[in-house]
């Protein structure tokens, strides 16, 4: 995260990175990760940053991390918790690396407590070892996290890890993708990794959703796709205005990628192609009749289709789109009217 080196990811990252030197003691801090604390980058550098951590976890960071940090200079994925200025912890998993001497940090944003409260039983049970003096506290914790058991399904606590879990591996992906392309100087290559990290960001968005649903099997479509569209409008001119009506409908994990990555795929390319001017507006609606036929529309007011006949040029945009919609068993149909309009049908899903 040094001047003129990441700084961008920095800005726009969802997940708290920071930068410190060997002794973990902040020099940069990212807006997010000013957000997870509630202090100022003013206040948080200059910092240790085990001092940003509620008591329980400057334990778990002792045994855990600190020994591999002067030894590696790194640790992957440990469950803590920030000590946040409104009083409310806030549970996060760590990740560092090492530079030299200096050291670059991760935190992701951990909003399923219990995954990170049997990370702090197994840390507990691991003092116990060798610290017979924690022996009443380890006794207490295990009784906590017994009781906690006895009211969640195990279903659930291992549903919502892999939720997690692959929305974390996601945003690494999409990490790594925005690092490879700042190597890349030929248009059409960035542009490729362009179009891959929003369809990254569309399945991610995804499990993001599952993660926080009551029932971790479905979710309201309608709220995913309001803040997939939020998420394509951030790469478009200002002059392009985007508008999304989606009606409430409960889909699962098998319609709602497809869907998302059809609407990223469609929307995507409206933005890139329907606008030579650089003005314009595409409209997203999504409907759910009675009938039990999900009715999606993507339209614009540009120039319509370059061939003579009004019909798409066959690209792999197009072909994806195909392939997903005979994924969701339906089908698909453009029209050249005062720029193009997309409307696909498919059989509602069975989402209780």
């Amino acid at each position: 995260m040094s001047p003129g080196d990441g700084e961008t990811l920095a800005l726009t990252a969802p997940v708290g990175l920071f930068e410190a030197d060997r002794d973990m003691i902040l020099r940069q801090v990212n807006p997010a990760m000013t957000a997870m604390t509630g202090r100022a980058p003013t206040d948080l550098a200059g910092r240790f940053f085990r001092d940003l951590l509620t008591r329980s976890s400057q334990l778990i960071y002792a045994l855990k991390a600190e020994h591999a940090l002067v030894g590696a200079g790194s640790v992957q994925e440990i469950f803590l918790e920030l000590a946040h200025t409104d009083g409310r912890p806030r549970p996060v998993l760590l990740t560092v690396s090492a530079d030299g001497d200096t050291r670059r940090g991760v935190l992701f944003a951990a909003p399923e407590r219990r995954a990170y409260e049997l990370e702090l039983v197994a840390a507990r049970q691991t003092m116990l070892e060798s610290l017979k003096a924690l022996e009443s506290a380890n006794e207490k914790l295990e009784q906590l996290v017994a009781d906690r058991t006895a009211a969640l399904a195990q279903r659930d606590l291992l549903l919502r890890e892999v939720y997690h879990r692959v929305k974390n591996n996601l945003q690494v992906v999409d990490g790594l993708l925005l690092l490879q392309s700042r190597k890349l100087a030929d248009p059409a290559a960035l542009a490729a990794i362009e179009g891959l990290r929003k369809r990254v960001y569309a399945i991610g968005l995804v499990h993001h959703q599952l993660m926080g649903s009551a029932n971790l099997k479905t979710f309201d479509v309608g709220a995913f796709l309001r803040d997939l569209v939020a998420h394509l409008q951030k790469g478009a001119p200002d002059s392009i205005a985007l508008r999304i009506d989606a009606a409430p409908l409960n889909v699962d994990l098998d319609f709602a990628v497809p869907l998302g990555l059809l609407v990223t795929e469609l929307t995507t390319n409206a933005l890139k192609h329907a606008f030579p001017s650089g003005a314009g507006e595409v409209r997203v609606v999504l409907e759910a009749p009675a009938e039990g036929e999900v009715v999606l529309r993507i339209a614009d007011n540009g120039i319509g289709f370059s061939d003579a006949t009004g019909t798409p040029t066959p690209s792999l945009g197009l072909t994806i789109v195909n392939g997903l919609v005979r994924q969701l068993h339906g089908r698909i149909r453009a029209v050249q009217d005062n720029g193009v309009a997309w409307e696909a049908r498919f059989p509602a899903p069975d989402a209780a």
